[in-house]
């Protein structure tokens, strides 16, 4: 009974019993219910929800629209006091891959993952390989 009085629904004709619908009806009276509100960049609380998409957009467009990240200054006594690199582990760092390298690394992804945000997942380059592996390179190389 008592789910019955949450979710505002007579299941009693729509002769169904207590059942995954009607916790995702109540589940949706609850957040239709809740408060939102959001603090804007000049402090004062919004709660309308054109603004508040206002706030989520402005947000976005100002983290997405950037050209450049702020960068911080690396402090060297604290880099000093730390491990270092030798020469040669830099300059295997800094060399240049091979294909071969290549495809040996976009084969050990998992299949489920994207390696980029074309959504294309590894298992695709993987079944594709004979016909966009040379593409792939040139483009990564």
């Amino acid at each position: 009974m008592f789910l019955q009085q949450r979710s505002k629904v007579n299941w009693f004709k729509l002769e169904d019993d207590n059942t995954k619908y009607f916790y995702a009806v109540i589940k949706h009276r609850k957040l239709q219910k809740a408060n939102v509100q959001l603090t804007d960049e000049e402090n004062i609380v919004q709660t309308e929800p054109e603004a508040i998409i206002n706030i989520f957009v402005r947000f976005y467009k100002d983290l997405l629209g950037r050209k450049e990240r702020c960068k911080t200054m690396a402090f060297t006594s604290f880099l000093r006091s730390g491990h270092t690199l030798s020469v040669d582990q830099q300059l295997e760092l800094v060399r240049e891959y091979t294909g071969k390298e290549l495809k040996h690394v976009m084969f050990s992804i998992d299949i489920n993952k994207s390696p980029d945000l074309d959504g294309y997942s590894s298992d695709f380059f993987k079944k594709a390989w004979s016909i966009v592996g040379e593409d792939v390179t040139k483009a990564v190389l």
